[in-house]
């Protein structure tokens, strides 16, 4: 399976830059750019899925309805549903962008660099103002230890589904359950006051045990207080139910359920209250927008490189589901030599077919790391999503596309957020985070 992560031009979809898939090789690509509909052949319908496959109800937009519309199906298009039973949501971690280095570190290391959670402790200081009344730190002899964090962790635990992705680029590095303890719980141990308008988050640097450079930070408001639908912003100790590694941006790491992964400060050793208004995230000096949430986009599309013309294309992939929800998932295939008009920079005149977004398996809560009792936006009683997909999280989705002639194509896809916006509008500007569509070529063979 070849797997490709490009940027392309703004006014332009992402493609695959890999070699051709041959055979039955499938050609995986992700990246992201388009938005309403053209019209063309309708190239096959995927139906909602029924209770005999055990996943649920879902209502499935049929080819030729506006971009969200939903009809009820009974059931998904075979071809798809036998590639279904493969979906992991709860995959092994794949290692931090540093994690390379930190992992070289030897245990001596990695403990006079407090990366274990016998030698990991934060400092909670102010940067000039007395903004607290009980400072925590290692010069002063008292930072807050892990020991201390760990209990308050086993006295009230949150627990968040969330995928982290790089704001800059479209995997999905690592999704699944992370544990720990409110962000706000840890920080009035050092009992904060006075006129706070920023709280600033700095961590070990890329596993240089010299720095301390990285930061990031947030408002008090989203600290103390949550917003509506959103779980607080944690501590994490764990990863689907493991204690967080120094690979994985352990021992502890900050989650902020709605932001890209710059905000999810692996490593953190320090914490610095401000009177300050800006952001003093190392991304805002990049030009990067560090206040803006994830985007509802698809990451990845996987698809054989050829097919032949008397079978159906199959296409599978992964969506990253932001705080605008997601509708629904389309595809639009185009012949490889034909230019994209030069007066649709987002691609809304492609002859966009919809797709089917895969429902939450009925098992879902069953394969939780560790169970789903007390996991934020699941049904204390039963379990499942109280909402699917999970805003925060990602999504599997498919489509199953007759009908092509022999030749060369270009394959698009996008994701449509709850508000009837399409990928990768409504904020199509890389510095908030890459939307542009992924795209792939593929050959229909006679």
């Amino acid at each position: 399976m070849r797997s490709t992560n490009r940027n392309e031009p703004p006014t332009g979809p992402a493609e695959s830059r890999g070699g051709r898939g041959v055979g039955g090789r499938r050609r995986e690509t992700s990246a992201h750019s388009s938005a309403t509909c053209g019209r063309r052949e309708v190239m096959g319908t995927i139906l909602a899925t029924g209770a005999a496959l055990g996943l649920g109800g879902l209502q499935t937009q049929l080819a030729g309805a506006e971009p969200g519309t939903a009809a009820q199906g009974s059931g998904i298009d075979p071809e798809l549903a036998a590639q279904m039973k493969g979906y992991n949501y709860f995959p092994e971690f794949r290692g931090c962008k540093d994690g390379g280095k930190v992992k070289n570190l030897t245990p001596e290391q990695l403990a006079a660099a407090g990366l274990t959670r016998e030698t990991w402790a934060l400092d909670v200081v102010s940067e000039k103002d007395p903004l607290l009344k009980q400072p925590r730190s290692r010069a002063a002899g008292n930072p807050i230890t892990f020991a201390e964090v760990q209990r308050l962790y086993e006295e009230r635990p949150v627990r968040v589904l969330k995928v982290t992705t790089c704001l800059m680029g479209a995997a999905a590095n690592h999704r699944g359950l992370w544990e720990g303890v409110a962000l706000r719980d840890v920080l009035w141990l050092a009992q904060p006051t006075g006129a706070i308008r920023r709280v600033a988050f700095h961590a070990l640097n890329n596993g240089d045990l010299a720095k301390q450079q990285w930061c990031s930070s947030l408002p008090p408001a989203r600290i103390f207080e949550d917003p509506p639908g959103l779980a607080p912003v944690i501590l994490a100790l764990k990863f689907n139910d493991q204690w967080l590694e120094p690979k994985h941006g352990g021992p502890v790491r900050l989650i902020v359920q709605e932001h890209y992964g710059f905000k999810n400060t692996r490593h953190l050793q320090r914490v610095v209250f401000t009177t300050a208004h800006a952001a003093t995230d190392d991304y805002a000096k990049m030009g990067q927008d560090v206040e803006s949430p994830m985007k509802t986009v698809v990451q990845s599309l996987s698809v054989k490189g050829k097919c032949p013309a008397d079978r159906p294309l199959v296409v599978e992939g992964i969506i990253q589901v932001g705080f605008s929800g997601l509708k629904g998932v389309q595809t639009a295939t185009v012949p490889a030599d034909a230019p994209l008009p030069a007066d649709d920079p987002y691609c809304l005149k492609l002859p966009w077919q919809d797709g089917v977004v895969i429902p939450a398996p009925a098992d879902f809560a069953a394969k939780i790391p560790g169970g789903p009792k007390g996991v934020f936006g699941l049904d204390p009683a039963t379990g499942a999503p109280i909402t699917w997909p999970i805003p925060g999280y990602c999504a599997f989705w498919g489509a199953v596309i007759r009908g092509l002639k022999p030749g060369k194509y270009k394959l698009y896809a996008r994701a449509i957020n709850r508000n009837g916006d399409a990928q990768p509008l409504p904020r199509p500007f890389d510095n908030s985070g890459v939307s542009r569509l992924p795209s792939t070529a593929v050959e229909i063979t006679a």
